[in-house]
This record gives structure tokens, C-alpha cells and sequence, in this order.
């Protein structure tokens, strides 16, 4: 049996977590070829609400949320996370949920969904839905 130092195990699970998390635009997480397991982890294990959208960066609908999400990730990054789930990159996902139409988006708080939206919604609309859970933290 082969014996594993703790900072190699450190270091490995980090080259697995910035595999994932490969692309990130400032503070919007766009995950790549997420398994189902990885996924419940994100939802599951965060301290802080998390917004989740579904979409296909191939659509002018996905691109205007997209716009809005990221500036929500970037003012409001220290009460929530935000991660696109661009659904190309995440077929075992978009499967799993049984995707069909674009943009959904769902708020998960304390690792359950709490809300779900399947529009395209700006900004402000966004964070109204948000604020509750964020101010009950």
C-alpha cells in the first residue's frame, strides 16, 4: 500500500477543483464536464446561498443573463456564489435535470432549492428575488 503525503493529497484535489472551476470570469464560476457528484457539492456544501443558471452560451438570451449574473457575482460575491452552468460544457448535468429550455435559474440555500426561474430576468428583478435568503443568513 502506498502511503500519500497530506500536501500531495492537498495539491491533487486543487489540480481537480481548478479542472472543474477552469473557467472563471471575475467572480462568475463557469464549470466545465461537472459529474453529478461534483455538482451536489457545489450546491451542498456552500456557506452561502448559490445561484445557479442553466444555459447555452450559443444563445442571445443566455448571453443577456449572463451580462446580469456577472455583475450580481461581482457585487454581491460576499453573500453568494453565482456559477453558470453553460450546458455544452455539462451534458450529464443538463441530462440529469432534465433541461429543455433556456435560461433556468435556481437559488439553493443551505444545499436546498428554494426558488426556480425560466426566464431571462435583469438584474435588479434578480436580486430581489435573492435578498430574503441572503438577509436571513
Amino acid at each position: 500500500m502506498i502511503k500519500v503525503n497530506k500536501r500531495i493529497t492537498t495539491f491533487l484535489f486543487v489540480l481537480l477543483a481548478w479542472g472543474v472551476f477552469s473557467q472563471k470570469s471575475d467572480s462568475l464560476t463557469k464549470p466545465k464536464n461537472l459529474t453529478l457528484r461534483q455538482f451536489s457539492r457545489l450546491a451542498d456544501n456552500s456557506k452561502k446561498p448559490v445561484l445557479l443558471c442553466f444555459c447555452a452560451d450559443t444563445f442571445r438570451v443566455c448571453k443577456i443573463q449572463e451580462e446580469a449574473l456577472e455583475q450580481i457575482a461581482l457585487e454581491r460575491h460576499q453573500d453568494m456564489d453565482v456559477i453558470w452552468i453553460n450546458l455544452p460544457d455539462n451534458p450529464k448535468i443538463a441530462r440529469y435535470f432534465e433541461i429543455t429550455s433556456v435560461p433556468v435559474l435556481i437559488l439553493y440555500v443551505k444545499g436546498y432549492p428554494v426558488w426556480l426561474l425560466y426566464q431571462v430576468y435583469e438584474k435588479e428583478k434578480i436580486i430581489k428575488y435573492v435578498d430574503p435568503y441572503i438577509v436571513n443568513q
